[in-house]
Parts: C-alpha cells; structure tokens; sequence
C-alpha cells in the first residue's frame, strides 16, 4: 500500500512536471503567457516612466536617440526583440532572462560612463554592441537546445520588421506573438493536419512545428529583409546629412 502511494505521488509529480514545463525537451515550450505578463507589465512600467520624464519637461532618452550608425542602432534595437521574444520561448529555464537582463544593467552602466564623460559615445556603442554577442551566444546556445533556432530567429526578425516598417503597437504585436506562440504549444489536431496536407510537418502534436526545414528558411530570408531594412535606414540617413 505504501509502495502504491508512493507510485500514486511519483504520477502527481510527473503530471504537474508536463502541465508546467510541457515536457521539456526538443521542440517542446512552454505555455508563454506568464512570461507574456510580465513583459507587458514591463512595458507598461517603461511607459509610465517616460511619461514622467515628459510631465516634467524632460525626455527619456532610448537606443534610438543616440547619435551613430543608423544602420547599426537599428541592428541592435532588433537584438531587444529577438531577447523578448526569446524570453517568451524558453521560459522553462532562466539562462535567457539572466542574459537578457545582464544586457540591460551593463548597457545602463555604459551610458552612465558616457553620461558622466568617461567614455565616448562610440566607445559606448561598440561596448553595447559587444554586450549584446554575447547575451545573443547565450541565447542561441538555448534555442539550439530545444530545438528551435530557426524558429525563433524568424518570429524574433519578424517581430523587428513589423514594428520597424509599419510601427506597429508594441502590445498588439507582442500580444500577437503570444497567441501564435501559445498556438504552437497547444496539441491541434486541425493545426497537424494542415501542416501534413500542405507538406510542412508530419508527426504528431505540436513538437514538429518548429523542426519544419521552412522555418531555416525563412530565418534567413527575414535576416536578409532585416539587414536590407538597417542599409536602407543608413543610407537615408548620410543623404539628409549630407543635405544638411
């Protein structure tokens, strides 16, 4: 009897383990919206403090105020979404969010150097830019290990390209990317079965969705959209300098 509680507990661990982490393994995430929560009450906090800074006559300066590569800054704006929504995959472990946050607290002590002239500008954007290779290593050593690099890096360029070129609303998009995402998670039967009719996955549930060879693809067709996007804001910007 004692043997069969014991089983009966190991069952309950197991059960709540999978309804938690949604199997952890290859392909399997779990569900994004508690992660999606704290990133909409994060900006939500960030807004509130700009509008602060604009009740009293001051702005709140950000990444793409500062004076430098277009191209480049751009770039590195990209990185942000591809860290959120990053966050948003693999919230099961928390090696992404410590980066991501190791990001932002020595970007802060970056532009507290240059704010206060110890460093340059340009020294500060080359140290922020090499911050950010190193979260992005961490990160996709991460995604690489679940299974979906591809994946993430295209929702990730996505994600940048529809807010960079139709300035779409913060909180919509990433409210959008978390059902698509939670849609992913989700076992569909209807979902697996035009996945096979149309030749992108086969298998059952919701783990081929990100082994598809498509997503490969179009990561790097959306990379080459986004770089395309950081030229075209570099060379914008040098012609009106030089119309100035």
């Amino acid at each position: 009897m004692q043997f069969n509680n014991h089983t009966h507990a190991n069952n309950n661990d197991t059960i709540e383990t999978d309804i938690l982490y949604k199997e952890q393994g290859k392909g399997i995430i779990p569900s994004p919206f508690a992660a999606y929560t704290i990133v909409i009450c994060t900006m939500l906090a960030a807004d509130a403090i700009s509008h602060k800074f604009q009740i009293i006559g001051q702005r709140s300066r950000t990444l793409r105020d500062l004076n430098g590569s277009k191209g480049a800054i751009l770039l590195m704006s990209a990185a942000q979404f591809h860290a959120t929504l990053h966050s948003l995959l693999t919230n099961d472990r928390l090696c992404v969010q410590i980066a991501a946050l190791s990001v932002v607290q020595l970007s802060a002590f970056g532009m507290t150097l240059r704010r206060k002239g110890i460093i340059s500008q340009s020294l500060g954007l080359v140290l922020y830019g090499l911050v950010l290779i190193v979260g992005m290593i961490v990160i996709v050593d991460d995604l690489y290990s679940h299974g979906m690099l591809g994946f993430a890096i295209a929702l990730g360029n996505l994600a940048a390209i529809v807010r960079f070129e139709w300035n779409m609303n913060k909180y919509w998009l990433w409210s959008i990317m978390a059902l698509l995402l939670q849609c992913c998670v989700v076992q569909s039967d209807v979902i697996v079965g035009v996945g096979r009719s149309i030749g992108i996955w086969s298998g059952k549930g919701s783990t081929c969705i990100y082994e598809s060879e498509y997503w490969i693809d179009l990561s790097f067709a959306s990379t080459l959209g986004l770089l395309y996007i950081a030229a075209k804001r570099e060379l914008s910007s040098r012609q009106c300098g030089k119309k100035l």
